[in-house]
């Protein structure tokens, strides 16, 4: 999406609509597109999914 010209702030909310409530990556977006290479965790419905290096669940 972002390869095809489509401003950072389109390319986050097509991407992560229905997908998440909440991602941490360790810079912004909005500036680095590629912090989503990065992601630290997911919040979705409460729970927090931990997508570091590890395989584990927290809810």
């Amino acid at each position: 999406m972002h390869q095809a010209d489509m401003p950072p702030t389109d390319c986050l909310i097509s991407a992560t609509i229905n997908a998440a409530d909440f991602i941490a990556v360790p810079r912004d977006p909005l500036e680095d597109v590629t912090a989503y290479q990065d992601v630290e965790f997911v919040m979705k419905d409460g729970s927090k999914i931990v997508c570091a290096n590890s395989s584990s669940i927290d809810q």
